[in-house]
């Protein structure tokens, strides 16, 4: 029977890999850096956007708490303060930024594929004071585009 003894300096597969891993990273630490910090923006937009979200809902609920001993007004003041969130989500979206328009997520992936240029300096602040203004009118939207096309401009800012 042969002994299958590693000589010193032989590794195993898996140390091999380790080890080019290791040796990569050293080459790509920079990236590695700026990934990590574009990550933690990414992270900390996402979670002011669902704070800022939840003081919106906390706000309307105050305000129709306050409207609730009369009859109708409750839901006129909630359609007419829906109507105006969603106008003026509307408004940003197409003077200032229309690309910030739908989910984001095909601009993020036209961006990645060349496709389509990312103005960072105008989306970030229009994507997040938009999906704010039409998540708290009450749409039925989801909150990880925006969150996606941010985190992606946000890698712009470089």
């Amino acid at each position: 029977m042969e002994s299958h003894s590693k000589k010193p300096g032989e590794s195993s597969g898996v140390g091999k890999v380790v080890r080019r891993f290791l040796d990569t990273e050293k080459r790509n630490s920079p990236i590695m850096l700026w990934a990590m910090l574009v990550g933690a923006l990414t992270g900390f937009a996402g979670a002011v956007f669902q704070i800022a979200l939840a003081w919106f809902a906390d706000l309307k609920d105050a305000l129709m708490g306050l409207l609730s001993g009369f009859t109708a007004l409750p839901i006129i003041a909630s359609i007419v303060i829906s109507a105006v969130m969603v106008f003026l989500a509307l408004l940003l979206v197409r003077k200032i930024a229309p690309e910030t328009g739908g989910s984001g997520v095909q601009e993020m992936e036209g961006a990645l594929d060349d496709l389509r240029p990312v103005r960072w300096k105008r989306v970030l602040p229009v994507k997040f004071v938009a999906g704010l203004l039409s998540l708290g009118s009450g749409m039925v939207m989801g909150r990880e585009g925006p969150t996606i096309q941010m985190g992606g401009n946000l890698y712009q800012i470089r």
